[in-house]
């Protein structure tokens, strides 16, 4: 246990890293984590920070159908409804890439639709929703464990 990461995403608020036993000062130990806000990356003593910038809906969209994958054609209708949910993306990378990962190989126009519909109009307010988005469309078929009960505790 020489090399361990831990990673928090999607920080909202000053934490205390004692509180999650976090061993400070540790060498091999290291803490990567995601905020939105400059002043939690401040409290929390952060030593880098590197910007992930919005893209343009120009770039957007080119991170989302290349993150599609070439092996998903899309019609002219599924194309459409593809740009709206990436629309909703708001220039989020992870966002656009975790999007077009869940429909990677979907051709049926209805469920591009059904997803459209399921998905939230507004990324930053419907945290939750996402998330859920996200865990509802977790199902890989592969086997008797479904990818969602590696959730479930």
């Amino acid at each position: 246990m020489k090399n361990i990461v831990i990673i928090l995403d999607d920080v909202w608020e000053h934490l205390r890293l004692e509180e999650l036993g976090y061993p400070l000062g540790m060498e091999g130990y290291k803490l990567i984590l995601t905020t939105r806000s400059y002043e939690v990356y401040q409290k929390i003593g952060c030593k880098e920070l590197l910007k992930v910038k919005k893209l343009n809906v120009s770039d957007a969209w080119e991170l989302f159908r290349k993150s599609l994958g070439s092996e998903t054609r899309l019609s002219p209708d599924m194309e459409r409804v593809a740009k709206s949910m990436a629309g909703r993306c708001e220039g989020l990378p992870l966002g656009l890439i975790t999007l077009a990962g869940r429909m990677r190989g979907v051709t049926d126009i209805r469920e591009w639709n059904n997803a459209l519909n399921k998905f939230p109009d507004d990324m930053e307010k419907d945290v939750f929703k996402v998330l859920k988005y996200s865990y509802d469309r977790l199902n890989d078929g592969s086997s008797d464990i479904t990818m969602q009960e590696c959730f479930v505790s």
